[in-house]
């Protein structure tokens, strides 16, 4: 008999974890009766070969064993094979031949670790969520992602892929609603053919959630108001806005010289509060103060504000404590005569100052008419 050979096509390969190797078995001998096939493989620890052993094949079957790793680097198992020439009485070996090995690189499934997992935005933010890897296949191994969002929100790019660790998405996102709204990553890390960026093996996806808030928005029930001077405002607050937490809100008061408003501002306020801040106005002109109250979004542990909401303004007018200068303010006039006391004021209220008057006379006096206005 001649010493048998064997040709193993492919001799190296590279697959993925969990898949079939696929080794053709050839021979360029011709022993007495046909060439037969036996073979084993070697593997390191974390790698499992299904069946892993063969005997009696015949040239041209195909080694399918199917090989499992569950490391997270690339392996390298060893699939020996070794052609025989049978005995004249069976199938049992008579001859083995020349042993030769395929060598199979097995790539890890690889893994994605997004950091953070999971994180709150405000609208019109840009996330920063970073990629990396446990995995060390037989080439770096590379990302690719695509976003998960509700009607309303616009994520830009959005996508992308071939990206190398320690990448970070910087995607912006645009949340248009009135309510908090989920935006979700999902990364999927790959592996690649030994030439080139195309993607061999898919590994094992994983999502980054991220919440993103809404600009809130604030409703002042009254806009407009006029009250008269020391009196207290009445402005509600209201917003239909609903953030990952309650919305709240801050304001200020401004002013103009000779007006004061206490207290004048608040912070940290809840829904349906009432602002009733007491105005004293000491001029002669009616005063324009303005409440500018900003909803604003809290952090997930504590009650900072974390994203600023679009601020609405209230205005109350204040009017002056009204004065009256009366001409003669004394006087001296016959029995049966006229008064002539002319009324005059050098307040200017939001609409032209009015004046209401009453007499007082002691008995066998009469005064006529002795008042208007009342």
């Amino acid at each position: 008999e001649p010493t048998v050979r064997v040709t193993l096509t492919p001799r190296s390969d590279t697959i993925c974890d969990g898949e079939n190797v696929s080794i053709t078995l050839t021979s360029p001998s011709i022993p007495s009766r046909g060439v037969r096939f036996r073979y084993i493989h070697e593997a390191p620890v974390g790698v499992n070969v299904i069946p892993g052993s063969g005997s009696d094949l015949e040239p041209n079957d195909q080694i399918q064993d199917q090989i499992i790793n569950t490391t997270d680097e690339d392996q390298l198992v060893w699939f020996i094979v070794t052609p025989y020439s049978t005995d004249g009485q069976g199938e049992t070996e008579k001859c083995p031949g020349v042993v030769d090995t395929a060598f199979i690189w097995v790539e890890p499934t690889p893994r994605v670790t997004l950091t953070p997992i999971i994180d709150t935005i405000c609208n019109g933010e840009n996330v920063n969520i970073t990629l990396t890897s446990p995995s060390e296949p037989t080439r770096e191994v590379r990302f690719r992602y695509e976003h998960i969002a509700p009607p309303g929100v616009t994520v830009i790019p959005g996508s992308d892929g071939n990206l190398s660790p320690d990448f970070t998405i910087t995607d912006r996102i645009d949340n248009t609603t009135d309510a908090a709204q989920l935006v979700q990553f999902v990364v999927t890390p790959y592996t690649r053919h030994a030439t080139g960026e195309l993607e061999k093996c898919a590994g094992i996806s994983d999502t980054a959630d991220i919440w993103v808030e809404p600009t809130a928005r604030v409703f002042l029930t009254p806009m407009n108001d006029t009250i008269c001077n020391e009196e207290n405002v009445s402005i509600r607050i209201t917003s239909p806005s609903t953030p990952t937490r309650t919305v709240r809100f801050r304001y200020i008061a401004e002013a103009p010289p000779g007006v004061t408003v206490t207290p004048g501002s608040g912070n940290d306020l809840s829904p349906n509060y009432e602002i009733a801040d007491q105005i004293v106005n000491t001029t002669n002109d009616a005063q324009a103060v303005l409440f500018i109250v900003t909803p604003y979004a809290r952090n997930a542990g504590d009650d900072n504000e974390k994203c600023a909401g679009r601020s609405d303004t209230a205005i109350v007018w204040v009017e002056p404590t009204a004065r009256v200068v009366l001409t003669p303010v004394n006087d001296t006039i016959c029995d049966g005569d006229n008064v002539s006391i002319t009324l005059t004021s050098p307040s200017n209220p939001t609409r032209g100052v009015r004046f209401r008057y009453i007499t007082e006379a002691p008995p066998g006096v009469s005064v006529i008419p002795g008042a208007v206005g009342y």
